[in-house]
């Protein structure tokens, strides 16, 4: 996660510590659907900054892992 961070330029600070929470969430084994929950209360808040760091992370993990799936796949 270091070459990320390192090389992403992200929008806002906030944005960012989002996106590091929820990639330790994701690395602990929360289940994407409690994280999609917490999505949907950030944005009845407003939290789009928040929102943005959130779904930055998921899109991150589905992509890693449909890369594996894949890559597994062609053995």
């Amino acid at each position: 996660m270091g070459t990320i961070l390192r090389e992403w330029d992200f929008r806002t600070p906030v944005v960012k510590e989002f996106f590091i929470l929820t990639c330790n969430d994701i690395i602990a084994g929360i289940p994407l659907y409690e994280i999609y929950n917490s999505l949907d209360l950030f944005e009845e808040l407003e939290g789009y900054e928040e929102c943005e760091g959130i779904l930055l992370a998921c899109e991150l993990s589905t992509t890693l892992t449909v890369q594996i799936y894949l890559n597994e796949d062609n053995i």
